[in-house]
């Protein structure tokens, strides 16, 4: 039935020692990256995962520590692995262009002939857009973060599993939108109890836990060191397998 799989669970500044964020979700039929901030090399070599048998990558928000492992990650696949194989990138308006301009500038001379030379499809999702391939479906809900990185949190759909993922986010509707009905919610929890606009903390899901409709809530992106946890959460541990 699939397993989640985090290597990489922190915030940009690697708070606790933590690798940026970058999930990984078995669908059986699909190996998913979700989110891959710029230590993604490091985290792909630390729990030894091939990105060669990634099959798609989902991108919640066009902040670096969530995306900026893109050209990397594209260098290793033509570069080292040789890849062949079709590349699936899928994330809000803006996708493609910020991806290549990106390359242009940590890569100057390399970016055209990388994005030529790959089999990458970008998809854009918006609204009520849908993605769907084979037993998988995937949306994405506009969240509450910086509105320059165009923040969104994603549903995944397999088989009859359902995965939600806010990305970063301060607390809004689609928040309980995203959790509801799901087998496993990763949900921001960057502070116990400090308010920073764009994150929630623990209290602000302890006020809301009784609208989060989950089996599982995990909590991720920690910007501090936290002891105690409300008994519906549980800290998301980096190269920890979830099964689904």
């Amino acid at each position: 039935m699939g397993s989640f799989r985090s290597i990489g669970c922190g915030d940009a500044f690697a708070t606790n020692n933590k690798f940026q964020s970058c999930h990984l979700l078995d669908t059986d039929t699909h190996l998913i990256m979700i989110d891959c901030g710029v230590t993604v090399m490091n985290s792909l070599k630390k729990y030894k995962v091939s990105f060669d048998d990634v099959d798609m990558i989902l991108i919640s928000h066009f902040h670096a520590d969530h995306f900026g492992g893109i050209p990397f990650l594209l260098l290793q696949a033509h570069y080292v692995d040789r890849r062949e194989k079709p590349l699936t990138i899928i994330g809000p308006e803006g996708l493609e262009k910020k991806c290549r301009d990106l390359m242009a500038i940590m890569y100057p001379g390399s970016p055209e002939k990388i994005f030529d030379l790959l089999d990458i499809e970008f998809v854009e999702l918006a609204g009520v857009k849908i993605y769907s391939d084979q037993d998988l479906r995937i949306q994405f809900y506009p969240v509450q973060h910086s509105e320059l990185t165009n923040p969104h949190g994603i549903r995944i759909h397999f088989q009859d599993v359902i995965v939600g993922y806010t990305g970063d986010t301060e607390w809004c509707k689609n928040v309980e939108v995203i959790a509801k009905g799901t087998n496993l919610f990763v949900a921001d929890c960057s502070f116990y109890d400090l308010k920073v606009d764009g994150h929630m903390n623990q209290k602000d899901l302890e006020k809301n836990v009784s609208k989060l409709k989950s089996e599982q809530i995990l909590l991720t992106h920690f910007g501090e060191k936290i002891e105690v946890f409300h008994p519906s959460f549980e800290p998301l541990i980096q190269g920890n397998i979830y099964k689904l």
